[in-house]
């Protein structure tokens, strides 16, 4: 890796920006969402992180939100599974 150089702008092909507009046909201005994507991933994330805290426990989660009742309703109902597999 110290003989490796990273490409630079010299070594980039030449390329041209070019913008295309498609309206949506489902709304009266064409109109379309914008910045969505970014709101489906933490909520999955999150859940995952909380689940994988109640790996231990045998609890899991498997609907948003997260609220503090849904995850205590999932540690209740494992705790009996904890006793029958000790």
């Amino acid at each position: 890796m110290i003989d490796y150089l990273l490409p630079g702008p010299t070594e980039l092909p030449r390329f041209r920006i070019m913008h295309m507009e498609t309206p949506s046909p489902y709304s009266a201005h064409g109109l379309k969402g914008v910045g969505e994507g970014g709101a489906i991933a933490p909520s999955a994330a999150l859940v995952n992180a909380i689940n994988d805290a109640m790996t231990p426990l045998g609890a899991m989660i498997r609907q948003i939100p997260a609220s503090p009742e849904r995850i205590l309703a999932a540690i209740a109902a494992a705790r009996p599974t904890m006793g029958n597999a000790a």
